[in-house]
């Protein structure tokens, strides 16, 4: 065994000793799973219920029922969401029997008629329901993030929310499985089908789509999609989503995760109490449908995508299977988080435009790894590229790589693991592993052991048992596939009666007391060591209570926005070495310690992140300072800069195809007119001319800036302080940062429309934008709670009037968007993604509410309550603090500003947010940023809301 490979085996045995990390996990009597993660230093709870089942388990002629239930179950039982159930029901079952019959129905003038029937009925349900009220009752004691999936094989449904509503949280996320009841089932319909349409404007899901069906030919995970075919759509049945809901959501079948800051035995209590009520039912039966293998290689050929693309497919076993442990591995030889894959090194040595290796294609019934390709865009063909692909494959049956590397390998593995569960939200994926493959915890904790036990010898056998001569090659080829849209239905919107009403069981819920409130705020002097080691170098840092990876950031206060070759530059730094080592020598000096140093570039900044592990901290960062003092650009390096080329072609083509980058970049150039980033980056041509020596020079006087080090770990202050000068002070003179950089808006003084046609657009994309002003310390925060109440979450008016009650878009939301500094102005932005031909109507809706903003006074205890329960779950996790502290006070903020947050939410009255409103948005000039098919949308009706005009693509990009 050589040095380096005893170093890493001595690694990975000594520094990962079990997580202390307590999960428990038991049954109930009802057979409901739990699996509780107490954790001190969260400063929230994740909480979620998971059902096995999913998309793979939905009748095959009706397909999308499992999506289109989990969107029914936000709307209420027989307690919550009504005023009186026994009214109401008399529609619903008179819906539900025309549902049934609409079904059965073939002719269209028959269909339409019972379509208006079910309309009628639909309208006149809605005078008993009290629209998303599960939402407001959980996000009104502070609740957020309230959200659901539906995979292939689970439907979970997850938020998060202050530790001391556990008992609330419990009860009303048990009721709403006791009872549910399937109201404005029309109207969220309608919603779906904009969700399907909003697929059908992404190139790569269309993809994999189609990928899937040639891949698994008898599975569902192939033969059926999540949100269902279009016509299945059209004809929903209530009778077969009752069927389903009856065989999965029993507690047998149903799991509760939860992971936070709470105590174990009252929360144990709380949930015997509650979800211990939930009924079981016999174990459903899941489908059970066998692939059979290739026929050697098999080859599909369509035109799906802007540039060519190539997935090679081979099967493997489910995750479950004792061979998931090598697998993983294996991908990791091909694609890592230190680059040093084979895989990665055809990518950054530019023998392909892009490859990887993607594990967890299939589910829980069947394992598929693909290796993606993107072949060169000239000089390269398609079987040329799968050549390159399926050598580096060859090596690994081969066994063509070292232990040594081997180690490192699995170094990196075992720390990305550890990293994985420092994290409470991240710890509920493990739990959904524990859920679809029948894990213990205990399997999880000692992954890392597996892992190191693993022999080069048995993953060499594990690759040539299952990459074979027997797999798939699906081939993409430059195209634009047909986009099959479900049509906008003639349908009456709902007009809610009872949108301010309050259910029962509301009331009920209200009496349940509350723990105690306690906020934890962040001292700038004490939660964060902070020192300037010279003029304009700034240094933090903060200790890490949980294992010993250590994280620094060192940044420089220059990014894009500034320079715009700067992440160009970046890109080609992260591809070469330096003066001892090269490219390769560098990633694998890192690996062998465990650590990655890594380039970033935002807008504002530019800098490493580097990771380690402590007891390697002076290796790790004499190797990142000795590479940034004498970064090098070889010979074989220069090929590289063909990448950047390439990798700008690209963007183009992608940006020149999806409807989403085109209403981005449509609704920056109304912002920020010509200097939009999109006008403001370099041309093709431009990085065209770019020389490796221009690229090192912008690196080289980026580290010339105003500098900050971000530092979180166990190693003591003073000698990561001494470490940091050595080899990050490179200048003694830094000029001061002009980050973050502002720009001066462009917006109109009167009313515009800007207008892109997107002939293949399905949805139409709109942003509405009004400028702001400067607002004092108090305004910031109260523009909080008026995002609350009109846009910013699934309660607001925004969300309800365009989704909840006409259907009108998928997604809808609108913020004011407060300013970084205290003395500039912010803005509001508004968002839709609508069918073509609902844009008139969706807008129309959307500027009413801006126009004359409805004023429902009754919300305002609940967003109180709320937005102050959520103070107590808000703090930064540790590897944050730093950089959230220098942030606040970069800002102006002397001390944390949840503390006038606080007394800002406490003293708010109705009358404020009104004062807000007419303040910041009411009769303030507005634009209107669209992409979308011209063909479908009335140009003289949009002329209504301002003065068209009409942008061609080289116009907002350049």
């Amino acid at each position: 065994m050589t040095k380096h490979m005893f170093m890493a085996s001595l690694l990975i045995s000594t520094l990962f000793p079990k997580t202390d990390l307590t999960v428990e996990t038991y049954i109930l009597d009802n057979g409901l799973t739990v699996i509780l993660n107490p954790d001190k230093y969260a400063s929230q709870v994740f909480g979620a219920v998971a059902i096995k089942g999913g998309g793979k388990q939905d009748p095959a002629d009706a397909t999308g029922i499992a999506h289109y239930l989990e969107h029914m179950l936000f709307k209420g039982t027989d307690q919550l969401g009504t005023v009186d159930y026994k009214s109401e029901k008399v529609y619903l079952d008179s819906i539900e029997t025309f549902y049934n019959i609409l079904g059965q129905t073939s002719d269209s003038n028959k269909r339409a008629s019972i379509q208006e029937k079910i309309n009628d009925l639909n309208v006149k349900a809605s005078d008993f329901a009290i629209p998303n009220e599960f939402n407001r009752i959980i996000e009104g004691f502070g609740g957020t993030g309230v959200n659901a999936f539906t995979s292939n094989d689970i439907i979970a449904y997850v938020s998060q929310f202050p530790a001391h509503q556990m008992q609330k949280w419990l009860s009303i996320n048990s009721h709403r499985f006791e009872n549910p009841v399937f109201r404005l089932f029309q109207s969220e319909l309608e919603t779906v089908y904009e969700e399907k349409n909003r697929s059908m404007d992404n190139a790569f899901r269309i993809l994999f789509e189609q990928f899937f069906a040639n891949f698994f030919r008898e599975h569902p995970y192939g033969q059926q999609t999540i949100l269902g075919t279009k016509e299945h759509l059209k004809n929903p049945s209530i009778k077969k989503m009752k069927e389903y809901y009856e065989t999965y959501y029993i507690s047998n079948n149903m799991t509760l995760m939860l992971a936070g800051n709470f105590d174990l035995k009252p929360t144990k209590e709380a949930i015997k109490n509650t979800f211990g009520n939930l009924k079981s039912g016999p174990n459903p039966k899941f489908v059970d449908v066998k692939e059979n293998p290739f026929d050697g290689r098999e080859s599909v050929s369509k035109r799906l995508t802007p540039i060519r693309f190539g997935m090679i497919g081979f099967r493997v076993p489910p995750p479950r299977h004792e061979d998931y442990v090598a697998l993983n591995i294996i991908r990791n030889l091909f694609n890592n988080s230190s680059s040093t894959g084979l895989l990665d090194r055809l990518s950054i040595e530019n023998k392909l435009l892009g490859s990887s290796a993607i594990s967890g294609l299939g589910g829980a019934d069947h394992g598929a790894i693909g290796f993606m390709f993107i072949p060169k865009l000239i000089f390269q063909t398609f079987k040329g590229a799968e050549n390159a692909v399926m050598k580096e494959i060859n090596k690994v049956k081969n066994g063509s790589f070292s232990e040594e590397y081997l180690q490192s390998i699995k170094l990196t593995i075992i720390k990305n693991h550890e990293t994985g569960l420092e994290n409470s939200s991240n710890r509920l994926n493990y739990g959904l592993d524990m859920i679809l493959n029948d894990r213990k915890w205990e399997e999880i904790i000692d992954y890392p052991n597996l892992v190191q036990k693993m022999t080069k010898d048995e993953i060499v056998e594990v690759a040539n048992k299952y990459f074979n001569e027997n797999y798939l090659v699906y081939k993409s080829k430059i195209g634009f596939p047909k986009k099959d849209k479900v049509e906008k239905p003639p349908y009456k919107p709902v007009i809610p009666k009872n949108s301010e009403k309050v259910s029962e069981y509301a009331k009920s819920l209200e009496k349940i007391p509350s723990g105690k409130i306690s906020i934890d705020y962040l001292d700038f002097d004490k939660d964060t060591e902070y020192e300037e080691l010279i003029d304009n170098f700034h240094f933090y840092h903060n200790s890490n209570p949980i294992n010993s990876i250590f994280s620094l950031s060192l940044e420089w206060g220059i990014g894009k926005n500034e320079n715009n070759k700067l992440s160009y530059a970046v890109e080609l730094g992260g591809m070469i070495g330096n003066e001892k080592f090269n490219f390769n020598e560098f990633k694998e000096e890192l690996q062998k310690i465990g650590a990655t140093v890594d380039f970033f570039n935002s807008g504002n900044y530019t800098g490493l992140n580097i990771r380690g592990f402590d007891k390697y901290f002076d290796q790790t960062i004499n190797l990142a300072g000795d590479f940034l003092k004498t970064i090098r650009v070889r010979k074989e390096d220069k090929k590289k800069l063909k990448k950047l080329i390439q990798g700008s072609i690209i963007e183009r083509k992608f940006e020149g195809r999806e409807t989403s980058a085109k209403a981005d970049a449509l609704k920056e150039y109304a912002i920020w007119g010509d200097q939009s980033a999109y006008l403001t980056r370099p041309t093709v041509k431009k990085v065209k001319k770019m020389s490796s020596e221009i690229l090192i020079n912008q690196i080289k006087d980026a580290v010339k800036v105003e500098t900050n080090v971000f530092y979180t770990g166990t190693t003591p202050k003073e000698t990561v302080k001494r470490l940091v000068k050595e080899n990050f002070i490179i200048s003694k003179n830094l000029r001061d940062s002009n980050s973050p950089y502002v720009w001066e808006k462009k917006l109109r003084e009167e009313n515009t429309i800007y207008f892109h046609n997107d002939k293949k657009a399905v949805q139409s994309q709109i942003y509405i934008i009004i400028d702001g002003q400067v607002m004092d310390e108090k305004d910031r925060h109260m523009s909080n709670v008026f995002n609350k109440y009109f846009g910013g979450s699934m309660s607001g008016l925004v969300f309800q009037e365009i989704r909840e009650f006409r259907s009108l878009a998928y997604s809808a939301k609108g913020t004011y968007r407060k300013p970084f500094f205290f003395d500039k102005t912010g803005r509001f932005e508004g968002y839709m993604g609508t069918q073509a031909d609902k844009t008139i109507d969706a807008i129309e809706t959307y500027m009413n509410l801006l126009k004359e903003m409805p004023e429902k006074a009754n919300r305002m205890a609940g967003i109180k309550s709320g937005m102050l329960q959520s103070l107590t779950s808000s703090r930064s996790d540790f590897r944050g603090i730093g950089n959230t502290i220098r942030s606040w006070r970069m800002q102006g903020f002397k001390e944390d500003p949840k503390v006038l947050q606080k007394e800002v939410y406490e003293e708010a009255v109705f009358d404020d947010l009104v004062r807000f409103y007419k303040n910041y948005i009411q009769d303030k000039p507005y634009t209107i940023a669209i992409v979308g098919n011209k063909e479908k949308i009335d140009f003289e009706k949009l002329s209504n809301f301002g003065a068209i005009v009409e942008l061609k693509k080289e116009d907002i990009f350049n």
